[in-house]
């Protein structure tokens, strides 16, 4: 589904800014990114299985607009979807306009390499840090999402401000001091029915201190960047025993990895059901496919929405052995990224988008389950 949203592109000082206009945004996007960040935090979220329609407003409404007052009632609540959306709209804009790739839950002290480490200065901590395709290097990105009535379109929003602080808060460092990476800062203003505002997603990307990789130094923290970011969505979709393996790329795990498989449109990967407001339920174990038709039949029953989120085999393989990944990034209908490949992007079937090797899909009827032989 297509909805239209303001997206701007400034500089750090604001002085200048591209892309004012309305442009289109595939709404699979966020819903990809939303079922990314469930797997990476255990989230619980309303309204991403169904490509989030049963929260905005219907056709022949075009633009990105909530219904009514947006997303719960009280302020409270409010204020807790906006933060919800802002990161899954705020994922989906990093990876799919700036390369930001494998972005995982910041934490202070978190090892992102051998002896690579990102560390808090002072202050709240931001949202992601990955990696950077475009620049070769790391990112640290930070998203907010906000009702600010303020000039969004042409201005320099204070929830952009806000989200530049936290960015200046963390440093990346290894045994020779700090490292420069790449930041973004992503604000998502939300126009409701009731507001009347013009929807906008903003950027902004400033640079952090420190020295630059060395060439061979680049393909090494990238394939960690990776094979780290693999390793945390092998723990939401049930597999720990797979993702400390790749943690510690043991490849002695190899063989077991053709274990708890599934099977979608002849791509094997391990899986999980995501039913609205129930969360993630990894597909694992010997009683899968029962428990997996159970799951379906009983949604459908009381009327929730249920996707399937699939992480390829073959990308948890080449994390663990630390090698494959793709050095040309592909947009969703597997060619070279463009800048905007969403400008002119190939009809795709609306149940599925896959990016990074991982498929967010609303289809979810011809699952299969193959053993081993199967697979042989």
């Amino acid at each position: 589904m297509i909805r239209y949203v303001h997206r701007r592109e400034v500089s750090r000082s604001g002085t200048f800014s591209w892309n004012v206009d309305p442009e289109p945004f595939d709404l699979r996007w966020a819903a990809w990114a939303a079922a990314v960040e469930t797997l990476q935090i255990d989230l619980v979220a309303s309204g991403w299985m169904n490509l989030f329609t049963a929260l905005l407003m219907p056709p022949p409404t075009t633009a990105l607009r909530w219904a009514a007052t947006g997303p719960g009632t009280n302020v409270e609540i409010k204020r807790a979807y906006s933060a919800l959306m802002g990161r899954f709209f705020g994922r989906a804009t990093l990876r799919r306009d700036h390369g930001c790739r494998w972005l995982r839950q910041v934490s202070d002290g978190l090892e992102l390499c051998t002896g690579v480490h990102l560390r808090r200065r002072t202050g709240h901590l931001p949202d992601w840090v990955g990696w950077d395709d475009f620049h070769g290097c790391w990112v640290v990105a930070e998203a907010k999402g906000s009702h600010d009535r303020g000039d969004w379109v042409d201005g320099d929003p204070p929830p952009l401000q806000r989200a530049l602080a936290q960015l200046d808060r963390v440093e990346i460092v290894d045994a020779a001091g700090p490292i420069t990476f790449k930041t973004w800062a992503v604000a998502c203003r939300w126009g409701t029915e009731a507001n009347g505002l013009a929807p906008v997603i903003v950027t902004c990307d400033p640079d952090g201190d420190g020295r630059r990789l060395e060439e061979w130094e680049v393909a090494k923290h990238r394939e960690e960047a990776r094979a780290r970011w693999v390793a945390d969505l092998l723990e939401g979709l049930g597999r720990p025993e797979v993702a400390a393996a790749v943690r510690g790329s043991d490849v002695g795990m190899a063989l077991s990895m053709e274990d708890d498989l599934a099977l979608i449109s002849g791509r094997s990967g391990y899986a999980a059901l995501a039913i609205e407001m129930w969360g993630i339920i990894p597909l694992t174990g010997s009683g899968r496919a029962a428990r997996g038709a159970s799951i379906i039949d009983t949604a459908a029953q009381l009327k929730r929405a249920t996707a399937l989120v699939l992480l390829d085999r073959s990308m948890a393989e080449s994390a663990l052995m630390r090698g494959g990944a793709n050095d040309v990034m592909e947009d969703e209908s597997g060619q070279p990224w463009r800048k905007r490949p969403h400008m002119d992007m190939p009809k795709l079937p609306e149940a599925e988008l896959t990016v990074d090797g991982v498929t967010f899909r609303t289809a979810v009827d011809d699952i299969g389950f193959p053993n081993v032989e199967a697979l042989a």
